[in-house]
This record gives C-alpha cells, sequence and structure tokens, in this order.
C-alpha cells in the first residue's frame, strides 16, 4: 500500500490543503522557514511557502516559537483528518 506522501505526489498540481499538510508534518518538530524550504518533497516557491506558513499561523495550525514554527494541536488534528480522508479516497 502507498503511503499518504506517494498519492499526493502523483498528482501533478497539489492542492493548498496537501501542501499545508507537509508543513504541519514537518513542523512536529520545530524547523525554520529555511529548513522547511530545503526539506520538503516539491519545493515550493519562497513567497509562496511564506503565505502558507502564514495561513497556518492565522488559523493556528503552526505556532511560532522564536524563529522556527511548530505544528499545534489543533495541526495535530488536521494532520489526523486529512490522513483519513486521504484513505478514504484511495479505499
Amino acid at each position: 500500500m502507498e503511503s499518504i506522501e506517494q498519492a499526493l505526489l502523483q498528482t501533478k498540481y497539489q492542492s493548498r490543503y496537501a501542501q499545508i499538510y507537509y508543513i504541519l508534518k514537518t513542523c512536529r518538530t520545530p524547523k525554520r522557514k529555511a529548513d522547511l524550504y530545503y526539506t520538503k518533497p516539491k519545493k515550493l516557491q519562497w513567497n509562496l511557502l511564506g503565505e502558507l506558513i502564514d495561513i497556518s499561523l492565522k488559523t493556528k495550525l503552526l505556532a511560532q516559537v522564536g524563529e522556527k514554527y511548530q505544528t499545534t494541536q489543533k495541526g495535530e488534528t488536521f494532520l489526523k483528518k486529512f490522513e483519513e480522508l486521504i484513505n478514504l479516497l484511495k479505499s
């Protein structure tokens, strides 16, 4: 069975939700914006990454800890629900 990441990467254009999913998953341990930029399976443009981080901060999916970003409890819930949705669509 393929992983959620593999299923998402198969699409030519990722949704903003999928891109936020990757950011939140990566930020389970605190990361700087540059760390996010270089560790993505598919690189996002720097400006787009900033916009997605801003959206995630405003919706409280991410929290800023100094110069780093970390997934919040609400973000963890988003990850779980998004994975459930992907699994539902795959079955």
